[in-house]
């Protein structure tokens, strides 16, 4: 879906059209949902975040500025959903990483040792990610998880392309770190 498709679905929206939002719904469900797994650590906050965010996107879209794309827009309104979710929350011992390892686990060849292996490295890696500060933590899932430049995650986070790539940097250094000394 190209820019002037997504400017052509929100007039539809602002124009009394509720279902077309659907189509930006499904478009964006997975990158938005996969932000709010990595960054709280469980299936059933990120549901629910991520449901939270499409419902802000919705009742925001008469301010929407057409000139911005919308994916950054969305990101950024998920991504304040989730940071003000975390500063509320506990700390807590995220679930396990059952919905990464099921992406692992669709690999063409894998045996059940491979497997186990696989789901543990992933564990692992997800305990180490809970543990970054979630500046860092973030500007390392848009960056390496969700496979954004790092002018998208400049745009997103709202900060210089300088500060993004040393977030990034650090992140991945501190996440280096901690895998280590597991």
């Amino acid at each position: 879906m190209n820019h002037e498709q997504e400017l052509e679905i929100i007039d539809r929206i602002l124009n009394g059209d509720r279902n077309a939002y659907s189509a930006l719904v499904d478009r964006y469900k997975g990158p938005i949902f996969d932000l709010a797994y990595r960054m709280t650590g469980t299936y059933h906050e990120a549901e629910d975040l991520a449901q939270e965010a499409f419902v802000k996107a919705y009742e925001r879209l008469k301010v929407f500025r057409k000139e911005k794309r919308v994916f950054p827009w969305i990101y950024t309104i998920a991504l304040n959903l989730i940071r003000n979710h975390l500063k509320k929350r506990d700390r807590e011992v995220p679930e396990t990483a059952s919905g990464l390892y099921i992406e692992a686990a669709k690999e063409k060849n894998h045996d059940p040792e491979h497997d186990t292996i696989i789901r543990q490295e992933i564990e692992m890696l997800n305990r180490c990610m809970q543990t970054l500060p979630p500046d860092l933590r973030e500007a390392v899932i848009l960056r390496c998880y969700q496979d954004l430049s790092f002018e998208e995650v400049s745009e997103i986070l709202g900060i210089s392309l300088g500060a993004t790539k040393m977030r990034v940097y650090r992140g991945l250094e501190r996440l280096r770190s901690e895998v280590g000394s597991q």
